[in-house]
């Protein structure tokens, strides 16, 4: 296992970040003339200052009127996406250093939910983000289900559509603001999307001018598509507190498993009672992680593995970026892809590799869920056999046993591409 030198990345960084002011952009000298390569000189200089007092709006102002002059300047771009993931509360000497304190506790890790775990502690996700992200599922008449708060997670949308997540939260919203600055910058075979989905932040006119150190620019975007992915990943693992991040099994953490846990530990004492309460919980719970492993284009799911790919893809363009640094990020992603493979699912694509993370994340999930519908409709016929029933009870199992039908339907729909057999009592009903 390779060890961190946080020292040396830190001081790697620093240059990298500090390497593209405008006294050595050759783009200044060869695309603008010289008053107004002057002009830009000054504004860059002026910009970078402001930056540096965290007067973000500002040097974004001064750095608009920079753009006027010239659209192929490095200096100008990379320092307006720093403003932006400064103003998105994502300053890169703060990102860098907290990632790599972070990565260093996942490097025992083998579990891809784990390290994103891990990871997610570099991002803060209030309620207001969490609304806007997906609904609130707390069912709070439900006895069994009403501490265990989950989020049904929304598609996020575009930046450029006012009412979507990505347009509403102003972290989400500046951080594509940040990918779409430094567009021109990066490499069209990193940006294209399988031709599956193509945002607005990965379409720009090509840089023509010289790019002198394009690594900073890659570390623009691979941090800006990382931090969405740790977003995402608080969604839809909700956890509400602490274990989020110490524990050493992130899906057990997770408010969704325990509720799984929570139906199948009520189903001990299942009787005519209890089955009303039992059978609404674990209906709802079968949709929760319907919704949470929607791999269907533009869901949460499928553009936080969208998000993964570029992430780690940028490693590619990031010269003397330290393998410490990188290997959990690249272990994922060749995790997901062998699982892709295995499954006979395109790895390359980005839905044949949100297929396979569904399975690298759901399948013990889906398949706990799968005996606990066993365990429901198996207890509806018992009932059913039983007999000597009031009308009351006769009422109560006659909607048990429709909400059942439709808690099976679900779990067909959740079962599609994962290689877990539907509930064997479904097919009684």
């Amino acid at each position: 296992m390779l060890a961190f030198n946080r020292k040396s990345f830190v001081a790697y960084v620093l240059l990298l970040l500090t390497s593209c002011g405008s006294a050595s952009n050759l783009n200044t000298i060869l695309f603008v003339r010289g008053t107004d390569k002057e002009r830009v000189d000054t504004l860059v200089v002026k910009a970078q200052a402001l930056h540096d007092e965290g007067k973000y709006e500002d040097s974004l102002e001064l750095l608009e009127s920079a753009l006027a002059y010239t659209k192929n300047n490095e200096a100008v771009i990379e320092l307006k996406a720093s403003n932006e993931l400064a103003l998105g509360g994502f300053g890169l000497f703060e990102l860098v250093g907290k990632f790599i304190d972070i990565a260093k506790e996942s490097e025992s890790s083998n579990d891809t939910a784990d390290i994103l775990n891990t990871l997610s502690t570099l991002v803060s996700v209030g309620d207001s983000e969490l609304s806007l992200l997906g609904s609130k599922s707390d069912l709070a008449d439900n006895s069994i289900l009403k501490d265990l708060t989950v989020y049904v997670p929304n598609y996020p949308g575009d930046h450029t559509d006012g009412t979507s997540a990505r347009a509403t939260i102003p972290s989400l919203m500046y951080l594509n603001k940040a990918i779409k600055t430094v567009c021109p910058l990066i490499a069209a075979e990193l940006r294209q999307t399988d031709g599956e989905i193509l945002h607005n932040r990965y379409q720009c006119e090509p840089f023509k001018g010289v790019s002198v150190v394009p690594s900073k620019s890659y570390f623009i975007f691979f941090m800006s598509h990382l931090a969405e992915v740790l977003y995402f990943n608080i969604v839809l693992l909700y956890t509400d507190n602490s274990e989020s991040s110490s524990s050493s099994n992130a899906q057990n953490s997770s408010n969704i498993f325990k509720r799984i846990s929570a139906v199948s530990s009520a189903s001990s004492n299942f009787d005519i009672s209890n089955l009303s309460a039992i059978t609404e919980a674990t209906t709802e719970v079968v949709s929760n992680v319907s919704s949470i492993f929607d791999t269907a284009q533009g869901s949460m799911l499928f553009e936080l593995m969208n998000d993964l790919k570029k992430a780690v893809g940028s490693f590619d363009y990031i010269d003397g970026i330290d393998a410490s640094v990188t290997q959990q990020l690249n272990k994922v992603l060749e995790d997901i892809e062998a699982q892709a493979n295995q499954a006979n699912n395109a790895k390359d694509s980005i839905s044949g590799s949100t297929s396979a993370l569904k399975s690298q994340l759901g399948d013990s999930i889906v398949s706990n869920l799968n005996s606990q519908v066993d365990t429901v409709v198996d207890k509806i016929a018992e009932l059913e056999q039983q007999g000597d029933l009031t009308t009351e009870q006769q009422a109560e199992l006659t909607k048990a046993k429709e909400d059942a039908k439709e808690m099976c339907n679900s779990m067909d729909t959740l079962l599609g591409d994962l290689s877990i057999d539907a509930p064997d009592g479904c097919s009684a009903l």
